[in-house]
């Protein structure tokens, strides 16, 4: 019996607990957010904790043509700082599936790079650490 009251004091805490932190929140999750990550249209949206923040740019906020490619390097402040852009025109002088490895653009110790399978890959310089950032993706994954 003992056993019994315990376990429905338990229940009841953990059930008031989880209503008051529902509480506290502005937004109640309702299965319709995206939790996956940063949603401000970043490629690498699932990065939180990245040195660099990569952007596919279109035309106009709806999609439209792609233009190019920024890379935001973010600063001691957390701000974003341009590192790197490459226009659609250098992209596309690189061939889609080039038979090598080949660099696009490089600016500020930031190389961009198309691989032989088709991919963008980021290689960031190296941090006060020495640790280095580098990210693949591809034309058709989310935001680019």
């Amino acid at each position: 019996m003992k056993a019994l009251k315990l376990g429905l004091v338990v229940g009841l805490m953990l059930t008031l607990s989880a209503v008051a932190m529902v509480a506290a929140d502005d937004e109640v999750f309702d299965g319709t957010q995206d939790i996956s990550g940063i949603t401000d249209g970043r490629v690498n949206h699932w990065e939180v904790g990245a040195p660099a923040v990569i952007y596919c740019v279109f035309e106009d906020v709806e999609g439209g043509a792609f233009t190019g490619i920024e890379v935001l390097r973010i600063n001691s402040d957390n701000q974003g700082e341009l590192a790197l852009s490459a226009t659609a025109e250098e992209i596309d002088e690189i061939s889609a599936t080039p038979e090598e490895n080949t660099v696009i653009v490089s600016e500020n110790g930031y190389n961009l790079l198309r691989l032989t399978n088709g991919e963008f890959y980021l290689q960031a310089p190296a941090d006060a650490e020495g640790k280095s950032y580098a990210f693949a993706w591809s034309r058709g994954d989310q935001n680019c």
